[in-house]
């Protein structure tokens, strides 16, 4: 399953093998191939983040607010968060699903996130996903006891769970007025799928197949 993430994520390309890495500033690092399958989520995180500041250029760090390579180093792991994927189909049905088909990783210091890794299942192994997730980490900053991330890449949306205490709550990562969610609401399982079932309704109405063969670009 490939992760689709909105338009403020960084998707950078994750070493793969034989994969050139730019930006590498010490002619003594030798970058050897490196096979993007691991045994488990913390085996792909620790090879990540190892490698981490020889994969973000100058204006990715900017963005991230990276100063040097000494400080990506230091970065340490400030939230760990299942990751549940949620297809089309499943909109139809309230029942909470809770699988965890992959896992984000937030890393900073001091408490505070300042960039994403997420990996994901792939069969029996483990791979690197995406670095960067940029609304992901504002989000987490937010809300930094979140327990679980739920993304719906058929409508190219993301959601953050936190634990209330007579029941988890659900809210958007951003604000999705087209569906009217608002990261200031909270919402529960059941009303968040039925608001995401009408919402797919809409799109199908609206757009007709080339929605649903996934061939629409919002």
């Amino acid at each position: 399953m490939k992760t689709l993430f909105a338009s403020y994520i960084l998707g950078i390309v994750l070493l793969m093998q034989g994969c050139q890495c730019d930006g590498i500033k010490d002619p003594n690092d030798d970058m050897k191939p490196i096979e993007n399958k691991f045994d488990s989520p913390e085996e792909a995180l620790r090879q990540a983040q190892e490698n981490l500041h020889l994969i973000i250029n100058e204006n990715q760090r900017q963005v991230f607010g990276l100063s040097s390579d000494e400080e990506i180093k230091q970065l340490s792991t400030q939230a760990a968060v299942p990751i549940t994927y949620l297809s089309i189909d499943q909109l139809k049905d309230t029942a909470r699903i809770s699988s965890d088909d992959a896992y984000w990783y937030g890393l900073g210091s001091e408490k505070t996130t300042k960039i994403g890794i997420s990996v994901e299942r792939a069969d029996d192994s483990w791979i690197q996903s995406t670095i960067g997730m940029k609304k992901f980490v504002q989000a987490i900053n937010r809300h930094p006891s979140a327990t679980r991330l739920v993304e719906v890449p058929g409508l190219e949306m993301s959601f953050m769970e936190l634990q209330d205490p007579d029941r988890p709550s659900y809210i958007p990562i951003v604000d999705y007025p087209e569906a009217k969610l608002s990261i200031d609401g909270r919402y529960s399982w059941v009303e968040l799928i039925r608001i995401l079932d009408n919402y797919r309704e809409q799109l199908e109405i609206e757009f007709g197949e080339d929605f649903i063969n996934g061939y629409l670009e919002r």
